[in-house]
């Protein structure tokens, strides 16, 4: 009996993770640690389809207040999508470089896709400005699983940027 209802609890979710799943694609944001020196740098999101869409409108990308993105190339270049397909685009993302942000902020990646009301495709992840003068953009899965703790805005500490020598810091696990 108890190995009927464990077999019931797996094949309803997997039907529930299935109805739930019906983007018409996946979106990843690159993880890249990139150098701070002149007040911008470029942002990569690979998308796979899962099965054929037509994109509609232009991409959007939410950034930290202060930042701005510009789509700079899309890969390949066209609105139809086949399935099992892969897109690439590229935002030129501009920071200022006297008030940056001092936690993790997030970076929110949205494109339409016809006949699709509710799932678009979308990507989450992350940018942090290091305190040793790097850009660390992070996926989610990436910026969870990194052997850092991090901490949450809100938090009762100081928030003054100080620079830190690179080599007083365990290195990066982004390349």
């Amino acid at each position: 009996m108890k190995s009927f209802f464990t077999c019931l609890v797996l094949l309803l979710s997997v039907i529930m993770s299935k109805a739930g799943d019906s983007s018409p694609a996946t979106a990843e944001i690159k993880s890249k640690e990139h150098p701070m020196t002149n007040g911008k740098f470029m942002l990569h999101i690979q998308v796979s389809f899962k099965k054929d869409a037509v994109l509609s409108g232009n991409p959007t990308l939410q950034l930290p207040s202060g930042c701005q993105a510009q789509l700079v190339n899309t890969s390949p270049a066209h609105k139809n999508c086949k399935k099992n397909s892969k897109m690439q685009y590229v935002f030129q993302v501009t920071y200022p470089k006297t008030s940056l942000p001092f936690y993790p902020k997030p970076v929110v990646f949205t494109q339409a896709v016809e006949g699709e009301t509710e799932h678009g495709i979308y990507a989450e992840g992350r940018l942090y400005f290091t305190p040793y003068g790097t850009i660390e953009v992070f996926n989610m899965n990436d910026f969870y699983s990194s052997k850092r703790t991090w901490i949450n805005e809100g938090s009762y500490i100081d928030t003054t940027r100080r620079y830190i020598a690179k080599n007083k810091i365990p290195k990066s696990d982004l390349s």
